[in-house]
């Protein structure tokens, strides 16, 4: 059996357009399941100072949890974590240096303590945030 090169173009559109057809409800069930997650940690969310230093929490469903600090010496901290709030990776990027460090559970100084005290101090700051954030819920509701 032989196809003429204009029937397989014409089946390959067809497979096309079912393709696309078929990852359609794919992409909405993704989109609405990030804005299901929408709410996700709304605790925590903050982009303020703590003790000087500048920090910035945010929650996504496809990225997880992301702590930005921005020490006041300019060291650079970033922390990512998933749901469950144990840290996946810590990233530190010192001023003046080219470039910054990426820790996580692939590099051998995670299990050697860093991983301990990433996760402490995240803890830690996710504990003051949502400190002022209950401050701040219940100071709008006084008179």
């Amino acid at each position: 059996m032989q196809f003429s090169s204009s029937r397989l173009w014409e089946v390959r559109d067809k497979m096309k357009k079912l393709i696309t057809l078929l990852s359609i409800p794919l992409i909405v069930g993704a989109l609405n399941s990030c804005e299901y997650n929408k709410n996700l940690n709304k605790e925590y969310r903050f982009n303020g100072e703590i003790k000087g230093n500048k920090v910035r929490f945010k929650s996504s469903c496809l990225w997880g949890n992301i702590l930005k600090v921005e020490r006041i010496d300019g060291t650079y901290l970033k922390y990512k974590s998933m749901d469950d709030f144990e840290l996946d990776w810590v990233y530190v990027h010192k001023k003046g240096d080219k470039e910054g460090i990426l820790y996580s559970k692939f590099n051998p100084f995670w299990e050697k303590g860093i991983s301990e005290e990433a996760q402490k101090q995240f803890d830690e700051y996710l504990d003051t945030i949502k400190a002022i954030n209950y401050d701040k819920a219940l100071e709008s509701i006084k008179e």
